[in-house]
C-alpha cells in the first residue's frame, strides 16, 4: 500500500488492488466501475487478508474476524474462499489473489500493486480505467491522461446508441486504440460487460476466432472455435471491442457481421485503418488533434488550449521533469504539432527528442526531415507518410547499434522480457550487456514501450513502429538472421515450460505458456512454410506440452498435421502421431480414426524397437477404447501395457499398467480385483515418480488410482473412508488441471453427491469452474454437476431441464458417457415427480449398461430405482426387482451397495415390519452384512418373511455395533 500496509483499515477510505477498487467502511468492491457482488462474508474475508498483504492469517483469526466465533468448519471457510475467488479471478499473469497455505490459513499476494487511501473519493471516480492485459479480454489501462478527445468519445458513445459495429478509422498512430477504450470505459449500461480483442500479435486470419474466443475466457477445442464463441454470445449483451483489425480485415469483418446476426445484445467497437465495410457497420473516421493554424499568433495561455500542444507539453515533461513551456517556446510547439498533423503518437516522439535538442532543436530537425520524404511537396503529405517520417528521423537518431537491436526486436509479436531481448538481439558484435543498456535508451526514445507495473514481460513495440522496424531489418539482409534467434527464443521458453510443469509449478507453467505464445504461433506458421524440415519438427515437438496446457488442442492438431504431411522419418513420424493423439484425446473427433491412429503408432514404435513410444501407444489406445464403450478392449490393452513394461524392466511403468487395468475391471464389475491392485498401486508407486511421469502419461497416474479406489471403497466399504480416499485423489492432483479435474469429476464430487453433502459438493464445483473453467469440454462436465445438486437441492421443473440440457450431447468425452450422469437425471424426474419419464431413463439405462457390459457396478442402483418406481402398481415385480438388485450387488462384491439396497428395500416394501422387527438393521445395513447377514433373506415370500426377519432380529449384536 501506498502507506503502511500492516495498519488497520479502520481510517483508510479506499483501497485499489488489480482491476478493484475496496471501500472498507461502505462494504462495497467495484470493478470497471460496477459493484460486485461478492456477499457478506467472502467481503470481510478479503478485508481481513488486504490488511496484511502476504502475511498468514490463521483459520482461527479469520473464524473470529469474519464470523465472530472461535472456530469454523472447515468447508465453510473452504467456500467462502472459493466464492471470493471466484469473483476476483486471476491478475494477468494468472496468478491468485488469494493465496493458501497449507495447514495454516491464507494470505493475500505480495505481488500485487495495493495503493490506499484515507482520502474521500466517490467510487466512480476510482474505476477510470481497468487494469492492463489484453488478452484477458479486458480493457488495458491508460496510464496518460487523454487529451482533446471528450467529443470524439461522446459521438461515438452516441453512435452506439443507435448502430451496434462502429469502426474507429484513421492513420496509424493517431490514437484510434486510446479513444475506443475511453469510449468502452463509459459503457457502464452493458451488462455482460466489455471485452477487448487485440488482433495485432496474430498474422494468420484463420485464428480470429481463437482470438476472440480467448479474450472472452473461452477455450473450446472439440468443436468449431468460431461456431462455439458465437453460441456464447448469442444471448449476451456484450460489448466487444476489436483492435488493430486492419491486416485482418476480411477476417474480422465475416466474424463481426455473424456476431451481428448472432448476438442481437451485442455490440462492437473496431479499430482499423481502414473501414471493415461489414454489414451494419458506421465509420468513425477519427481525425488530428488540434492544434493552431500556420502564422496564428500563438502565446503560453492559447497554446494549450489545442490538445495537439497539450500532449507535446505533458510528454516532454514526463521525459525531462524540469521543461516548461514558455511564450518564446509556445511558437516552435505549434510548429511541430502542425508539421506532424496532429498524429498522437508523432507528437510523443516528438516529445521524447525534447532533452535531447530542446523545442526549438526539434522544430528545426522536423522541417529537414519532411522535405526529404516528401521531395518538398508538403501540401500532399499523406498522414501515414507523415508517421513513417517520424519514425524514420527517429531511427535515423539512432546509432548503429541501437539500430540493430531496435530492428532485431521487431520479430517479437507481443511482449517481451529484457532476457528475450537480450538473447534476440545480441550477436558476435553486440554483447548481452550492451543490449540490456540500448534497451533502456530505446525505451526512453519511444521507440520501445516499458510497462514497469505488471510482472513478466514488460517491452512491446507500438505495432506501427513493429512494422517500421521489420521493414528495416528486411532491408539490412537480417531477416534470417533475427528470425532464427527469434525461434531458438521461443524453443527455449517452451523448454523452460516443460521444466516447470514437470517440476509441478503449475502456475508459473501458466504464466510461461501464455506469454509465449503470440511468438510461438509465428515461429511455428514461419517454419513450417520455410524448407528446414528438421527445425519444424523441433519446434513443434517443443509447442505441444505447452498448447496442451492451454487447452488449445484443436489449434494444435493443425500444425502437427501440417508437420506430419512433411516428415518422412519414422521415429520423428512416431512422436508427431503420438503427439497428435493426445491432442485429439483432450478434443473431440473421430473415434475410429483416433483409434486407428494409436494402432498405427503402436506397430510403428514395433518395428522400430522404441519401447518407450509403444507403451505410449498402448496406453492411448486404452484412454481411446475405455471412452468409446469398449471396456474389454481398453483391458486387453492395458494388459498387453503391463506386460510389455513388467518384461523389459521399466521400473514403476509396470504399476501405469494397474491403474490402466483398474478402470476397465471396475466398469466390468470386477469390483475386488480393481481395487487390489489400486490398492497395490498406491502402496507402490511414489508421489514424486508420478509427478514426473505425467509427460510420459499424460495424467498423474497415482491420483488416477486413488480416484479409483475411491469409487471402490464406495461400493464395497462406507462412504466416509471413500471420501477420504477421493481427497487424496485431488491433493495428488495438485496443480495438474487435467488430473486435477478427473479426480473431482469422477470421483470426489460424486461422491460427495452420493453422502448429501451438499457443501462440500459446491465447494469442488466451485473449484472446477475457478481452475478448469476456461477448458471447454471440462466446463461441460462442471455444468452438468452444478445442474445436477441444483436439482437436488431445489427440485424443480426448470433445474430438471437444466441437468437434461447439460446432458444432451452424445459424443464420446462428453458427460452423457459416464452413465452415473444419466442415472442423476433419472433421479432427478423421479424427485420432481415425472416418474414416467423417470422409467423410461431407467429402462434405456439399464439396457445400455447390458449391452455394452460397461458401468457394470451402477447396474444394482438402476435396478433398485426401477423396484421404487414400480412399488406402488406392482409390489411383487418390485420386490424380484429388489431382489435382483441386491444379488447382483452381492455377485459384484459391492457390499455397501448391497447392504443399502437391502435397508431400502425394507423401508419401501415393509415399513411395518421394518419399523418393528428391524431397527437395528436399517440404522446400520453395512455393520449387518459384514458381520455375515444374508440379505436374501428379507426378500422371501410373503408367507416366510415373519420367519426370515426373525433371523435378522436374532443376530448378534456385534453386527450392529
Amino acid at each position: 500500500m501506498a502507506a503502511d500496509a500492516n495498519h488497520s483499515l479502520t481510517q483508510v477510505e479506499w483501497i485499489t488492488f488489480g482491476p478493484f477498487v475496496l471501500f472498507p467502511g461502505r462494504k462495497l468492491l467495484k470493478r470497471d466501475g460496477k459493484n460486485v457482488p461478492v456477499g457478506d462474508k467472502p467481503l470481510e474475508l478479503l478485508i481481513a487478508l488486504i490488511e496484511r498483504p502476504g502475511q498468514i492469517v490463521s483459520k482461527a483469526e479469520l473464524a473470529e474476524r469474519v464470523w465472530q466465533r472461535k472456530h469454523i468448519d472447515d468447508v465453510n471457510l473452504r467456500v467462502t474462499v472459493a466464492n471470493l475467488r471466484r469473483h476476483l479471478g486471476l491478475t494477468p499473469e494468472g496468478d491468485e489473489f488469494v493465496v493458501n497455505s497449507l495447514g495454516r490459513g491464507y494470505f493475500f499476494s505480495p505481488d500485487i500493486a495495493i495503493e490506499a487511501s484515507a482520502r474521500p473519493c466517490t467510487p466512480d471516480q476510482l474505476a477510470l480505467t481497468p487494469i492492463e492485459g489484453a488478452l484477458s479480454g479486458r480493457l488495458p489501462s491508460l496510464l496518460k491522461p487523454v487529451f482533446g478527445r471528450l467529443h470524439d468519445i461522446n459521438s461515438i458513445n452516441s453512435l452506439l446508441e443507435v448502430h451496434r459495429l462502429v469502426t474507429i478509422s484513421g492513420t496509424g498512430g493517431i490514437g484510434k486504440t486510446t479513444v475506443a477504450i475511453s469510449a468502452a470505459s463509459r459503457r457502464n449500461e452493458i451488462e455482460d460487460g466489455v471485452t477487448f480483442v487485440d488482433f495485432a500479435p496474430i498474422q494468420d486470419p484463420a485464428l480470429v476466432p481463437a482470438r476472440i474466443a480467448a479474450a472472452l475466457g473461452l477455450e473450446r477445442f472439440n468443436v468449431d472455435v468460431a461456431e462455439f464463441v458465437l453460441s456464447q454470445l448469442s444471448n449476451k449483451k456484450r460489448l466487444l471491442v476489436f483492435d488493430n483489425c486492419e491486416h485482418v480485415v476480411e477476417a474480422v469483418a465475416d466474424f463481426s457481421e455473424q456476431i451481428l446476426r448472432r448476438a442481437a445484445g451485442s455490440k462492437i467497437i473496431a479499430t482499423s485503418r481502414e473501414p471493415l465495410r461489414a454489414e451494419g457497420e458506421v465509420v468513425f473516421r477519427l481525425g488530428s488533434l488540434a492544434y493552431p493554424a500556420e502564422g496564428a499568433a500563438i502565446d503560453v495561455r492559447n497554446a494549450l488550449e489545442f490538445s495537439a500542444i497539450q500532449l507535446l507539453v505533458d510528454r516532454a515533461q514526463a521525459a525531462h521533469s524540469q521543461f516548461r513551456l514558455t511564450d518564446e517556446l509556445a511558437h516552435f510547439a505549434a510548429e511541430i504539432c502542425r508539421r506532424l498533423d496532429g498524429i498522437a503518437l508523432a507528437i510523443q516522439l516528438a516529445a521524447s527528442r525534447v532533452p535531447a535538442f530542446g523545442v526549438i532543436g526539434v522544430a528545426a530537425r522536423l522541417d529537414d526531415r519532411f522535405l526529404l520524404l516528401t521531395n518538398g511537396q508538403r501540401t500532399a503529405l499523406p498522414r501515414h507518410q507523415t508517421l513513417e517520417g517520424t519514425v524514420s528521423w527517429s531511427y535515423d537518431l539512432l546509432t548503429e547499434t541501437e539500430r540493430a537491436i531496435f530492428t532485431r526486436l521487431a520479430v517479437f509479436c507481443g511482449s517481451f522480457s529484457a532476457e528475450a531481448a537480450t538473447e534476440v538481439a545480441r550477436c558476435r558484435m553486440i554483447s548481452k550487456a550492451e543490449v540490456m543498456a540500448h534497451l533502456a535508451t530505446l525505451v526512453d526514445k519511444s521507440l520501445v514501450v516499458f510497462n514497469g507495473s505488471c510482472k513478466g514481460p514488460g517491452y512491446r513495440l507500438l505495432e506501427t513502429v513493429r512494422a517500421f522496424a521489420y521493414a528495416r531489418l528486411r532491408e539490412t539482409g537480417q531477416e534470417k538472421v533475427s528470425t532464427t534467434a527469434h525461434t531458438g527464443w521461443v524453443v527455449g521458453q517452451c523448454r523452460e515450460f516443460f521444466g516447470l510443469v514437470s517440476s509441478g509449478q503449475d502456475l508459473r507453467a501458466s504464466a510461461a505458456a501464455r506469454d509465449v505464445l503470440d511468438d510461438l504461433r509465428a515461429a511455428l506458421a514461419r517454419t513450417l512454410e520455410a524448407e528446414d524440415r528438421q527445425l519444424a519438427y523441433d519446434l513443434v515437438l517443443v509447442a505441444i506440452p505447452p498448447l496442451m496446457h492451454l487447452g488449445l488442442c484443436f489449434e494444435l492438431r493443425g500444425w502437427i498435421r501440417r508437420a506430419l504431411e512433411r516428415e518422412t522419418e519414422p521415429p520423428a513420424r512416431l512422436t508427431l502421431m503420438l503427439g497428435l493423439g493426445a491432442a485429439q484425446l483432450l478434443s473431440q473427433g473421430d473415434i475410429e480414426a483416433q483409434i486407428s491412429l494409436y494402432r498405427e503408432a503402436h506397430a510403428l514404435a514395433q518395428s522400430i524397437g522404441d519401447v518407450t513410444r509403444e507403451l505410449q501407444a498402448l496406453q492411448g489406445l486404452v484412454i481411446t477404447f475405455f471412452l468409446a464403450g469398449q471396456p474389454r478392449d481398453a483391458l486387453a490393452a492395458a494388459t498387453c501395457f503391463h506386460h510389455l513394461a513388467r518384461s523389459r524392466n521399466r521400473g514403476t511403468d509396470f504399476l501405469v499398467g494397474k491403474v490402466l487395468q483398474g478402470r476397465p475391471f471396475l466398469t466390468l464389475g470386477e469390483i475386488v480385483h480393481a481395487q487390489r491392485i489400486l490398492q497395490h498401486v498406491v502402496r507402490h508407486y511414489p508421489p514424486s515418480v508420478a509427478v514426473a511421469d505425467v509427460q510420459r502419461y499424460t495424467f498423474n497416474q497415482r491420483s488416477c488410482a486413488l480416484r479409483l479406489l475411491a469409487l471402490t471403497e464406495w461400493l464395497t466399504t462406507d462412504a466416509e473412508h471413500a471420501a477420504r480416499t477421493a481427497t487424496a485423489a485431488v491433493l495428488e492432483a495438485g496443480e495438474h488441471i487435467p488430473t486435477f479435474f478427473l479426480a473431482i469429476s469422477e470421483s470426489a464430487c460424486v461422491i460427495a453427491i452420493e453422502r448429501e453433502e451438499w457443501a462440500t459438493a459446491q465447494a469442488y464445483v466451485d473449484e472446477l469452474y475457478r481452475r478448469c473453467g476456461t477448458n471447454a469440454r471440462f466446463r461441460d462436465w462442471t455444468d452438468a454437476l452444478s445442474a445436477i445438486l441444483a436439482v437436488y437441492r431445489e427440485p424443480s421443473a426448470a433445474a430438471l431441464e437444466r441437468l437434461a440440457l447439460t446432458l444432451h450431447e452424445e459424443g464420446w468425452q462428453t458427460p452423457s458417457r459416464n452413465f452415473w450422469y444419466l442415472l442423476q437425471l433419472a433421479k432427478g424426474c423421479i424427485a420432481c415427480g415425472q416418474t414416467e419419464r423417470a422409467g423410461v431413463l431407467l429402462d434405456k439405462l439399464a439396457s445400455r449398461i447390458r449391452s455394452g457390459k460397461t458401468y457394470v457396478w451402477l447396474l444394482p442402483e438402476v435396478l433398485r430405482h426401477q423396484a421404487e418406481l414400480l412399488a406402488d402398481a406392482d409390489p411383487a415385480g418390485a420386490s424380484a426387482r429388489f431382489r435382483e438388485a441386491a444379488e447382483l450387488a452381492r455377485t459384484l462384491g459391492a457390499t455397501a451397495l448391497e447392504a443399502s439396497i437391502a435397508a431400502r428395500y425394507l423401508r419401501r416394501m415393509q415399513p411395518p415390519l421394518a419399523s418393528k422387527l428391524v431397527q437395528r438393521f436399517l440404522e446400520n445395513p453395512l455393520q449387518a452384512v459384514l458381520g455375515g447377514f444374508d440379505t436374501t433373506a428379507l426378500f422371501a415370500d410373503a408367507e416366510t418373511i415373519d420367519a426370515d426377519v426373525t433371523t435378522v432380529v436374532e443376530m448378534p449384536a456385534r453386527s450392529f455395533a
